[in-house]
């Protein structure tokens, strides 16, 4: 393109002084024709050479202005023509880049199901499968199924630790990163999602792990020694003492820490059961309370 360039300057600059040429010999011819007016001064042959001259460099300048034109509309083609082959191979590359699948995150190819010369379809299923699976292992998702009884307690950004059988005795901790706010109908247990930073591919996906989930209240609870319930076909009730007498208490039992069981019911901190109760302490039947200690909780009874 750059020689055509060029070829094209060099026939503008070649007419530009067969222009130059014309008027100076048009010049020259004028003076001569004046001149032949006068009788005995110029020779008839003088003039009619300038003026064949004169024709001459007007036929040199429509033969060049020609060959400019020509030029021109070659060099004008020959852009065309490479803007059409540019169109083309940005058509080619933009097809080309389809070829080059890149994954939306870096991770390990854990799965290839076809290899060099397989067929590749367009849904990736059935007769199609995908080329590949791709799974990312610096962080990784638990989904803890988590029960009813201790949705109110799941807080986004706490702590909660689990163990692999492939690490016995390690506990690694996760950090609750989504809660799905819906029960599972079947199960009634809310999913909710861990995140695991694993920079050292300690833990591989699809393992299957055991969570220690703390739970927690937004309220706070009361707690007694597990012997101080009472569990019949009929109710479950403690043996509260007020005085000197037994009082039945119905209560609900909640979560088991140690030696000790949560309990919802007509109890307030401070009172007292019997630390080991029994049937037969009938309900309003006289005692005489002996306080011993508890194992230490943040509310025990």
């Amino acid at each position: 393109m750059a020689v055509e360039e060029s070829g094209l300057e060099d026939l503008k600059a070649q007419l530009k002084k067969s222009q130059a040429n014309l008027l100076a010999d048009q010049s020259t011819y004028q003076r001569v024709y004046t001149a032949s007016l006068v009788p005995g001064v110029i020779a008839d042959n003088d003039v009619v050479q300038w003026a064949q001259t004169v024709e001459t460099d007007r036929q040199d300048i429509n033969a060049l202005m020609k060959r400019v034109n020509a030029k021109d509309h070659e060099l004008s083609m020959r852009k065309e023509e490479l803007a059409a082959k540019v169109r083309a191979f940005e058509n080619f590359a933009d097809f080309a880049s389809y070829l080059d699948i890149s994954a939306p995150f870096n991770g390990y190819v854990t799965e290839r199901r076809m290899h060099v010369g397989s067929f590749c379809g367009p849904d990736g299923t059935g007769a199609y499968p995908p080329i590949c699976r791709i799974k990312q292992l610096d962080l990784l998702r638990i989904v803890a199924p988590v029960p009813e009884i201790d949705t109110a307690g799941v807080v986004v950004g706490s702590e909660v630790e689990f163990t692999v059988s492939s690490f016995p005795g390690k506990r690694f901790v996760g950090t609750v990163a989504r809660i799905s706010n819906n029960l599972d109908k079947a199960t009634r247990t809310m999913p909710v999602e861990l995140n695991f930073l694993n920079p050292k591919y300690d833990i591989l996906p699809g393992m299957f792990c055991k969570v220690y989930w703390p739970t927690r209240r937004k309220e706070s609870s009361l707690f007694v020694p597990i012997s101080s319930v009472i569990s019949t076909p009929l109710d479950t009730y403690v043996c509260k003492v007020i005085g000197d007498r037994v009082e039945w208490v119905s209560v609900r039992k909640g979560q088991v820490m140690g030696d000790l069981v949560e309990v919802f019911g007509r109890l307030s901190e401070g009172d007292l059961v019997a630390r080991n109760g029994s049937e037969e302490l009938q309900n309003q039947s006289q005692v005489t309370p002996v306080k011993v200690a508890l194992p230490t909780t943040d509310k025990a009874l």
